[in-house]
C-alpha cells in the first residue's frame, strides 16, 4: 500500500512537472506571436535615391535626379511561410540639375513588391513599379510634361526594432507614353536607401 502511494505521488509530480512546461511554452510561444513576422508588417517612412545616368544627352550633360519622398508598405496577405506580394505608394519630388539651373519632378510610385524574408529580421525583394509624374526639363530625348516613372529594382530591408533599414539597386525609365514627342525616353541607374517605422 505504501508503495502504491509513492507510486502515485511520484507519478503525479511528473504529470505537474511536465504540466507546468507545457504551460509555459505555449505562454513563451503566445508572447513569440504578439511580434508579427518581418514579412507580414506594415510600415511607413521615407526614402531618397539618386539616379546615374547611362548616357550623356545630346545637349552634352547628363540627367540625373535625386528623389526624396514618401512610402506606404501595405503586405497583401498574411503569410505564414516566407513569401509575401506588398504594394507600396510612394509620392515623391525630384531635383535635377541640368545646363547651368534646375529642373523638378514630382508624382506618385505604386510598386509591387515580392519579398522573401531571408532571416528573422531580413528581408530581400524584386519590385516592379510605375506612375505619373511632371517634369520641368525639355530635352531633346523627352519633352516636359506629364511622364510616367517606370523601375525595376532589388531591395535589402534590416528590421531593427520596431524601425525598418532599407537599400535599393536597379533601373529607371521615365516617357510619356507617346502622348507628346519627342519621347525617346531617359533611362538611369538607382541608387537609394529608405528608413520605416514598422507595424
Amino acid at each position: 500500500m505504501v508503495n502504491l502511494k509513492k507510486a502515485l505521488y511520484t507519478l503525479m509530480h511528473r504529470v505537474n512537472t511536465i504540466l507546468f512546461f507545457l504551460v509555459l511554452l505555449l505562454n513563451l510561444g503566445a508572447v513569440a506571436q504578439t511580434v508579427p513576422k518581418f514579412i507580414n508588417q506594415k510600415s511607413v517612412g521615407g526614402f531618397i535615391s539618386t539616379g546615374f545616368p547611362l548616357y550623356t544627352l545630346q545637349e552634352s550633360t547628363t540627367y540625373q535626379p535625386l528623389l526624396m519622398g514618401g512610402a506606404v508598405h501595405l503586405p497583401l496577405y498574411q503569410t505564414k511561410g516566407r513569401f509575401n506580394i506588398a504594394l507600396d505608394l510612394a509620392p515623391q519630388v525630384g531635383f535635377v540639375p541640368y545646363q547651368n539651373g534646375m529642373e523638378y519632378e514630382f508624382g506618385l510610385n505604386f510598386i509591387f513588391s515580392f519579398g522573401f524574408q531571408v532571416g528573422e529580421n531580413s528581408i530581400l525583394s524584386a519590385n516592379i513599379g510605375t506612375g505619373p509624374h511632371y517634369i520641368t526639363a525639355a530635352i531633346e530625348r523627352q519633352a516636359s510634361g506629364f511622364i510616367f516613372s517606370d523601375h525595376f529594382n532589388i531591395a535589402y530591408k534590416k528590421r531593427i526594432k520596431n524601425l525598418q533599414l532599407g537599400f535599393t539597386v536597379g533601373i529607371r525609365h521615365i516617357s510619356n507614353a507617346g502622348l507628346k514627342e519627342p519621347n525617346l525616353g531617359i533611362e538611369n541607374v538607382g541608387l537609394g536607401l529608405s528608413l520605416a517605422k514598422l507595424f
